[in-house]
């Protein structure tokens, strides 16, 4: 199993935005996700290509959205 690297930011009242690196950084992805949809999803594809529920974290160590925004 490989950890990625993965940041989170709040950009503005509604969006969540999560970067997903590998160690060395030669490989990036980002997603934006509307804070206003996230309440209406039963999962989320995360940059890194895993699918969680909203309490969920994947084995690359990525957390959802909704964790990140402490609402769950």
């Amino acid at each position: 199993m490989v950890k990625l690297k993965a940041s989170y930011a709040i950009r503005g009242d509604d969006v969540v935005v999560i970067t997903v690196s590998d160690k060395k950084e030669t490989w990036t992805e980002t997603y934006d996700y509307q804070i206003a949809e996230l309440m209406f999803e039963d999962m989320y594809d995360l940059p890194c290509g895993c699918t969680v529920e909203p309490d969920g974290i994947c084995h690359h160590g990525v957390k959802s959205p909704l964790l990140i925004l402490e609402m769950i």
